[in-house]
């Protein structure tokens, strides 16, 4: 028994060890595996991740071809899920290395018109193997709706469907442990990168957060027979309690990005 104990203290120590060893941001290029499929699954890439930044709280890999780049990003914190199915993933490259707009090429996915920011819920069906395949399918069928990404800085591309002639393409899918994964790809030729060029570039991952509407307060006073309504709030009041309100849900899914540099790898 004293075996045992140490032996899983040892495993314990290592998985640790191994989650805390990735940085906030990828620090080399990497070579693409032979065969990459856009289904939002991890499975080619064994599952492990180059990065996990701990502003946007998501796990990813950049890697490259002789012909796309490559970016899988992985959240699972139930808040981070939401508030990308939400809003959005952004994936921006710029070119010339400088945080400006002028060269800016990104993609932007998913997008969804709801934009309801509670469409999943944190639920413990560990040791449950039916349950989690259950909820991982009750999941997926909610993405399924959403076949479209947006494009910026790509002459005659804007929102475009995830099947697209440009080749830019982009899924998303849960596993069985509740994470959310979402893959990219897009063509180097797109990016106006040149294959095994070895060349660097700026790029800039967003987890695009609520976005406040602008409300107006119209007081509707409704009172039940032989009850008087009272005096009905100010519009200052009206106008605080909707500000309240975005504060809120912002609080709960805010923006958050990073920076890093990419270099192709040849």
């Amino acid at each position: 028994m004293k075996k045992l104990t140490t032996l899983l203290l040892i495993t314990i120590i290592c998985i640790n060890s191994y989650a805390q060893k990735l940085p906030v941001v990828q620090q080399a290029g990497l070579r693409a595996p032979a065969k990459v499929k856009i289904d939002g699954k991890a499975d080619e890439w064994g599952d492990k991740f180059q990065a996990h930044n701990t502003v946007s709280d998501v796990s990813y890999t950049i890697a490259n071809d002789n012909n796309a780049l490559y970016v899988v990003v992985q959240a699972t914190d139930v808040n981070v899920i939401n508030t990308i199915f939400g809003y959005g993933l952004e994936f921006a490259v710029h070119k010339s290395g400088r945080k400006n707009e002028k060269d800016k090429i990104a993609v932007n996915y998913p997008v969804n018109p709801n934009q309801w920011p509670n469409t999943f819920r944190k639920t413990d069906v560990s040791g449950d193997t039916a349950q989690a395949a259950k909820r991982m399918n009750t999941n997926n069928s909610k993405i399924t709706t959403l076949k479209n990404l947006i494009v910026s800085g790509i002459p005659g591309l804007d929102t475009v469907s995830i099947y697209n002639d440009a080749g830019i393409m982009a899924a998303s899918q849960f596993n069985i442990k509740a994470a959310y994964t979402i893959e990219f790809a897009i063509p180097l030729k797109q990016l106006g990168l040149m294959e095994n060029s070895g060349s660097t570039f700026s790029y800039h991952i967003i987890v695009n957060g609520y976005k406040a509407p602008k409300l107006t307060g119209q007081v509707i006073m409704i009172a039940a027979p032989g009850m008087t309504p009272g005096p009905p709030p100010s519009a200052a009041e009206v106008d605080q309690g909707l500000a309240d309100l975005n504060a809120r849900i912002y609080a709960r899914n805010p923006r958050t990005d990073f920076w890093g540099e990419y270099t192709l790898a040849k």
